[in-house]
């Protein structure tokens, strides 16, 4: 991913952090070049899994890197610490790493699948 998009991206979801509850997600569409959608299809026939299944992991792990970035993250992260953890998401990354925890046992914040 480049640079200004990914900045683009996350300029977009922190804008949207704010705005949204926790209801509610945001839906984020880009359009890749022929030859990268050539090759997602590819991907998605072999692999047998929806196209936004494919890059799910992907995205939660690059998100949870941009939030250990910068101390400045931390309040981003406070707003979701009362909310259940989903399995992959990049708050069970977060919590994976030790980079946030609880005082009940792990599993007692995991959403079941």
């Amino acid at each position: 991913m480049k640079k200004p998009l990914a900045r683009k991206i996350t300029l977009s979801l922190n804008e949207n952090l704010s705005e949204t509850s926790s209801d509610s997600f945001e839906t984020i569409t880009l359009r890749p070049e022929k030859d990268v959608a050539a090759m997602i299809g590819a991907l998605n026939k072999l692999l047998h899994t929806p196209v936004s299944s494919i890059f799910v992991d992907e995205i939660s792990e690059k998100l949870c890197t941009l939030l250990l970035e910068s101390k400045a993250n931390q309040s981003i992260v406070e707003k979701f610490l009362d909310e259940p953890i989903q399995p992959s998401s990049a708050m069970a990354l977060l919590m994976s790493k030790g980079a946030i925890y609880d005082e009940l046992d792990d599993n007692d914040l995991l959403v079941d699948e």
